[in-house]
Parts: structure tokens; sequence; C-alpha cells
């Protein structure tokens, strides 16, 4: 069986205020140019009311915080890759310029 680095309980924070630019940037790289995520008329009219972030930037960020969980860990002969993420759900979406802090998933709703 493949030793894991982090273990049940282990985390990392990381904490980042999403820009239009971010937006705008990620939509240039990835050529999704959704306009859930650049046309900001579109969304003023929309339910949710002004632009939003990508999901696949937010997974991103989530490979950021597994890198982070795992850099003190390293094995000076391995090279620790990300073996995926399971049952990722977006539960709201992510607006330009709303800073908040990441879940702590051992804080007791």
């Amino acid at each position: 069986m493949t030793e894991f680095y982090v273990k049940k309980g282990q985390g990392a924070t990381f904490s980042k205020t999403v820009s239009e630019s971010d937006v705008y940037l990620f939509a240039g790289i990835t050529g999704d140019f959704s306009p859930n995520h650049v046309n900001k008329a579109y969304m003023e009219k929309s339910s949710y009311g002004r632009l939003m972030a990508h999901g696949a930037l937010l997974v991103g960020f989530m490979s950021t915080v597994s890198t982070m969980a795992i850099a003190h860990t390293r094995d000076a002969e391995e090279t620790p890759v990300s073996v995926g993420y399971d049952k990722v759900r977006f539960l709201e979406p992510v607006f330009p310029w709303r800073s908040r802090d990441p879940p702590n998933p051992h804080q007791k709703n």
C-alpha cells in the first residue's frame, strides 16, 4: 500500500482575495470565457448579480494547500504529486473581491 504524507486531521491554510484580474487572467489562460466569469452586464441581470470565479481556479487553490500540507514532510528522494480530489463540491460561488477565511474542517457548526 502507498504511504501518504498527509494524515487524517492534518491540514494547512491558505487565504487569497480573488480579484477581477485573477478571474480574467484565468479565463485567458484556460479559454473559459463563460459569461459567468467575464460578462459583467450579463451577470448583473442574473440571480447572482455579479461575476464569479471559475471552479477550476478554486481547485488550483486546493493544489496550493495540498502542497503546503506536505512541504515539511517531503523525502528528498521522492517528488510528491497529487493523486486527485474526491467528491469536490462548490457550496457557494466565490465573487471577486470578497475575502473570506477558508473553512476549518475541525470547527463544529
